[in-house]
């Protein structure tokens, strides 16, 4: 097996939920905006994109049904997001209880085909079923009211030093 140092263009993968994650409950109910982002979670996940170029973004959301990857990365775009990090979204296999098998057949699907996937991040504010396919180590669960915050970011970013523990999936 080889090391991942033998990839110099291996990736992190963020599996990003929107709803409870981009776009937080706190907002929704302050300004009525259904189909935006809170502008604060926006800040958020720029700084942990700026502070990891090699992590690209795959949308878990179920905003992603009956979107284009033209449309997410506009969406993206529209928030001040990179759209370029955005690299496709998972499978809709039947709704959102499935989530956790989603992402895991987006991996077997995709994982040293169209990318060498280094580590991964699920970013969600309901966990229960994607707990039963993944290890907590794998899974950040945000609180829905406040959305993607500080302390998640923190949390991401000590997962993801290199002295962090955490077993690899290559």
């Amino acid at each position: 097996m080889k090391k991942i140092s033998e990839y110099p263009d291996a990736v992190r993968i963020i599996f990003l939920d929107f709803d409870g994650v981009m776009l937080s409950m706190d907002y929704l109910h302050a300004t009525g905006k259904y189909d935006s982002f809170d502008p604060n979670c926006c800040v958020i996940l720029n700084k942990l994109l700026n502070q990891f170029p090699d992590a690209r973004i795959v949308v878990s959301s179920s905003w992603r049904v009956g979107m284009t990857i033209d449309k997410l990365k506009a969406l993206f775009a529209d928030h001040g997001i990179d759209p370029n990090r955005v690299i496709g979204y998972t499978p809709w296999i039947n709704t959102y209880l499935e989530r956790g098998a989603e992402i895991q057949d987006w991996l077997d699907r995709h994982h040293k085909v169209d990318c060498v996937v280094k580590d991964f991040m699920i970013i969600d504010d309901n966990v229960d079923d994607i707990l039963s396919h993944f290890n907590r180590q794998f899974v950040v669960h945000t609180d829905e009211d406040k959305g993607l915050t500080h302390y998640d970011l923190d949390d991401i970013v000590q997962r993801w030093s290199p002295n962090d523990g955490r077993t690899k999936i290559l």
